[in-house]
């Protein structure tokens, strides 16, 4: 892979023409990475091959940053090892944790961000039929899924990777093509076999991660849903390990953090922005959390101007 970009962005560049109309950013920072590395399909019989892996990448890094693309010509299965990882797509957004694993589509307009050490495994697929194939298993959408452990998946992922790098023959490469299918069949499973309780709590999460100047009740998400709002707390309890208040007040905070160290807004304004209809329990509130006022915090962290 050659890798060629200037301030505006990052392409890749190198297999085809055609990631020439993909309009990509990111953050000066997106390429700082901790560690990188690759595995790149280049084989003679990719021809009439339905599908295949293009690529295994294995990354860490620490520097906050964000990308966005607006499309993919690869169906992404992304793991996220350690760390969260905030994805956005046209019309929701999700916040990846480790234990997860997310299905981004082919064609997919999509970004993400990061704020602190986050390690991602991410196999790349393509091929001519990968769009109708996808269709087929119900793949063709993003989906976020909770299987019962990520390790096997890891496993398979890493095995796509060494084939990839150690693959000579056509019987290594059949070998490699089929892993790659059987993968997709069995994530296939994984969507069939969400019981109402994981779609539950992936909803839930997205109502409590959704950043709103107004903040909605536990009531009215659970009529919202059909549940009790008993349900819904041991939904929570058993998957973040605390209530669904407590992650509402930490996802909330967060973002105030970010609106001081990244905005001018007053502190004020950000209380609003967050929920809060009184700045003095937002700052009280803040000092609890993260140990140092608001004001302090944006101190620290506010990029110093040009005069400064």
């Amino acid at each position: 892979m050659r890798i060629s970009g200037d301030c505006g962005g990052l392409v890749k560049t190198g297999e085809n023409n055609l990631n020439a109309r993909i309009q990509v950013r990111h953050s000066p920072s997106h390429s700082d990475l901790d560690y990188y590395h690759a595995e790149y399909l280049n084989c003679a019989w990719l021809d009439g091959i339905p599908l295949y892996p293009f690529c295994v990448e294995d990354s860490i890094r620490t520097k906050p940053t964000f990308f966005y693309a607006s499309r993919s010509d690869f169906l992404q299965i992304i793991i996220n090892l350690e760390g969260v990882v905030r994805y956005s797509f046209h019309d929701r957004r999700i916040t990846l944790r480790p234990g997860s694993l997310l299905l981004v589509p082919i064609d997919s307009e999509y970004g993400f961000e990061t704020k602190g050490r986050i390690h991602k495994l991410v196999l790349e697929i393509k091929g001519p039929a990968l769009g109708a194939l996808s269709e087929m298993l119900g793949l063709n959408r993003v989906l976020l899924l909770t299987p019962p452990s990520v390790e096997p998946l890891v496993e398979s992922i890493r095995e796509i990777g060494v084939r990839i790098k150690e693959g000579k023959l056509p019987s290594d490469y059949a070998d490699l093509f089929g892993s790659t299918y059987g993968l997709l069949i069995l994530l296939s499973f994984y969507r069939k076999r969400r019981n109402r309780r994981n779609s539950l709590f992936t909803t839930l999460l997205q109502s409590l991660d959704q950043p709103s100047e107004t903040v909605e009740p536990m009531t009215d998400i659970a009529k919202r849903l059909n549940v009790s709002t008993s349900t819904l707390n041991r939904l929570c309890r058993s998957g973040l390990k605390c209530s669904p208040s407590r992650h509402r007040l930490i996802r909330r905070l967060e973002r105030a953090g970010e609106l001081l160290a990244n905005t001018s807004y007053s502190i004020k304004e950000i209380a609003q922005k967050t929920g809060y209809c009184n700045q003095f329990y937002f700052s009280s509130e803040f000092k609890r959390h993260f140990k140092v006022s608001p004001s302090e915090w944006r101190k620290h962290l506010k990029p110093a101007g040009p005069g400064d």
